[in-house]
């Protein structure tokens, strides 16, 4: 069955939030799998784009929200913006679903926890922003006028000191408490190969929610090391297939 894409776009108080549904045509798919990117990340980067294409065929249609926009770029976007945007979109799809999944990557993680939405499935977290003052001390920060940018990132985001400021406020303390507030179940994914495995602590530690902990390995933060994408997608589809 042909797998086919649609654009969206629903209203939502600050921003209006755009993506692409991704489905099979001419079926009705019980279970949709929400997705949002990263920090700088876009919803067509490798394993995005896959999980659109491989998903349908497992019985789950997917939407990418796109988290920027001409009005928030990047450089003028906040915590609150980007929860909003993903609370809008799960809120769209509840009368259409019987299953609502998230997937977030790396900061998009942190947006799904802050909006911690009752009628969730469960969630996959790839690559989960965690004790984010000391991963970003492990980087180097470029300036470009008022703005920064991560200068180690293949995409370097660029921010304001006002974003960066509130990016670098998820202390292990913070995170941890995000972990003690979740209403859903969580799976966490990491790359044996980055910094996040690397420093031993995740959402997964403490939670009292139903959890699970993988590792894909030879990968790092993106996944994008051969095969590993796929690795982290069929450990995503066997978590969510325990739904």
């Amino acid at each position: 069955m042909p797998i086919i894409d649609e654009n969206f776009k629903i209203e939502a108080q600050s921003d209006d939030v755009t993506g692409v549904l991704t489905k099979q045509e001419n079926y009705d798919n019980k279970k949709i799998v929400i997705i949002a990117h990263g920090l700088g990340g876009y919803i067509n980067q490798f394993m995005h784009k896959q999980a659109s294409l491989l998903m349908p065929k497992c019985g789950y249609d997917v939407a990418r929200i796109n988290l920027y926009s001409h009005k928030y770029p990047l450089e003028k976007s906040s915590i609150a913006i980007l929860v909003e945007k993903i609370r809008a979109t799960v809120n769209h799809y509840r009368s259409k679903y019987e299953k609502i999944f998230l997937v977030g990557h790396s900061y998009g993680c942190i947006n799904i926890l802050e909006a911690n939405l009752d009628g969730i499935t469960a969630a996959s977290l790839w690559e989960a922003s965690f004790g984010i003052d000391k991963t970003v001390g492990a980087l180097k920060l470029g300036e470009v006028g008022d703005y920064f940018y991560f200068d180690t990132f293949v995409v370097r985001p660029i921010m304001s000191k006002e974003f960066l400021d509130e990016v670098t406020s998820y202390t292990e303390e913070k995170c941890y408490k995000l972990s003690d507030e979740i209403k859903h179940p969580i799976q966490v994914v990491h790359g044996t190969e980055s910094i996040l495995y690397k420093n031993k602590k995740t959402y997964t530690d403490k939670c009292e929610v139903r959890n699970r902990y993988d590792v894909v390995e030879g990968a790092n933060h993106i996944f994008w090391e051969g095969n590993t994408a796929f690795d982290l997608l069929d450990k995503t589809l066997d978590w969510f297939g325990e739904f």
